[in-house]
């Protein structure tokens, strides 16, 4: 099938049909050998073919029943496919760390345009405004009016205490002289290789696979002493046997800390750890209004907050949402039993865990120096590369998150003053368009819609 055709072409051609049709009956046309297959005719004389032209006369005629003249439709525009934009979690990390910048160093406001535009710079980005105003969006940022109903760019200030009350407790670790552990999974999929080599006319290179396939689920920790030794798991997604199956989920974990992890560990230790859902199981959860009611009282009756027999569940799970609870975690209890403590980083700060810069260093070599392997043949291989992964290795990705982390804290510590000092300032200056344009792109949009 060619390429769509126009209605002012369609036109054309039927004009061309309609005129060849009229002289199909005239004495001279025979002479001329108008008398031979009109379609056949239009279609060589137009450079399309005899079954398109049957089509676009059907289709004027058609039209000719409800109009005078012959009526076309356009063809639809091709949908323009956009290209994917890949933002990882070290970039998240970068742009965190630049609105920061904005504010602090540079004691600017970063608007959108004007993040972006020292985003690309800096070669972290390459996308457009709406798509970094949902990036944003998912970092936890808000664009909110500010004293002077200007828009400014603040951080939600829930992500923001985690963070400081995080920073703050491991330095108290560090001071302590604690073993710091960090963990976290990761997935190495069949097709994984390198996305760009040097290529020829008569060299290609390598192929990529189309499709993803199927994966790998590696699970590990570390310490400045190293990777934990005996504690790599690495199982298929989805398989269906071993002591891990399926991709990775609360069981699963539970069953490495417990078998693989916590027997290993260092007298008294701290082991940091992200929110994910399987990381985050409570032990007795607060009952919802889908609970038993007698599930309801004996969990306000554990907790001493009183009641009487004759409340409704709707009264049951007021009084429930009244009442301040601490959330227990069944893997804080599982370490806690041999006597370590858990940190939990805060929300989309995957720069403060030392081991994402492991996991790319081995995907890196995995991809580069082991192409084309099959999924089986990964698993060695993967194993080869974190048995040679040294301590002085790790220490040099402790340090670049420690390095990280005062970043963070300097920018935190002067962060209250410096957006003072921004409102205020703001009080007297006039709407330049560009903010005019930002407050009305922004005007109708509610906090909710980013929780």
């Amino acid at each position: 099938m060619g390429p769509p055709i126009p209605r002012q072409v369609k036109n054309i051609i039927y004009n061309v049909h309609s005129f060849f049709l009229r002289r199909k009956g005239d004495k001279e046309s025979m002479e001329h050998k108008y008398d031979m297959n009109i379609n056949k005719l239009v279609a060589e004389a137009t450079g399309v073919s005899a079954r398109t032209v049957m089509r676009i006369v059907a289709e004027g005629n058609s039209s000719l029943q409800t109009s005078e003249i012959a009526k076309f439709s356009s063809p639809r525009k091709p949908k323009e496919i956009k290209k994917r934009i890949h933002i990882d979690d070290f970039d998240m990390g970068v742009i965190r760390r630049k609105i920061h910048q904005f504010y602090t160093i540079d004691k600017k406001i970063p608007s959108i345009r004007k993040l972006l535009a020292a985003l690309k710079e800096d070669g972290i980005v390459n996308c457009g405004c709406t798509y970094l105003r949902q990036l944003l969006h998912k970092m936890g940022y808000l664009f909110k009016k500010c004293k002077s109903k200007r828009h400014i760019l603040i951080e939600r200030p829930s992500i923001a205490e985690w963070r400081v009350r995080y920073l703050r407790a491991i330095r108290k670790h560090r001071n302590e002289n604690r073993n710091i552990y960090y963990l976290d999974e990761t997935y190495v999929n069949s097709s994984h290789t390198s996305n760009m080599c040097w290529q020829s006319e008569s060299e290609p290179g390598i192929y990529a696979d189309i499709g993803k396939g199927r994966r790998l689920v590696i699970v590990h920790g570390g310490s400045r002493d190293g990777l934990v030794n005996g504690a790599l798991t690495i199982f298929k997604s989805d398989s269906k046997c071993g002591d891990y199956h399926g991709d990775m989920n609360a069981t699963n974990f539970h069953n490495w800390v417990s078998h693989k992890l916590k027997n290993k560990l260092a007298p008294n230790s701290v082991v940091v750890m992200d929110n994910a859902s399987y990381h985050c199981v409570q032990v007795k959860k607060k009952p919802t209004m889908s609970s038993l009611k007698r599930d309801m009282q004996d969990w306000l009756r554990e907790r001493n907050v009183e009641f009487t027999p004759d409340n409704t569940k709707a009264e049951l799970f007021h009084l429930i949402n009244r009442t301040q609870s601490e959330k227990i975690y069944v893997i804080d209890e599982i370490l806690k039993a041999s006597g370590h403590i858990v940190l939990r980083l805060p929300p989309y700060h995957p720069d403060l865990n030392p081991i994402e810069l492991v996991w790319a260093d081995i995907k890196n070599n995995l991809a580069t120096n082991y192409i084309n392997t099959s999924l089986d043949d990964k698993i060695p291989i993967i194993t080869k590369l974190f048995s040679e992964f040294t301590p002085g290795r790790w220490q040099k990705c402790d340090d670049h998150v420690q390095k990280i982390e005062n970043q963070y804290w300097d920018h935190d510590m002067r962060f209250d003053n410096v957006i003072d000092e921004l409102i205020i300032n703001l009080g007297n200056d006039s709407d330049s368009e560009e903010d005019m344009e930002i407050e009305d792109m922004y005007s109708n949009e509610e906090e909710e819609d980013m929780d």
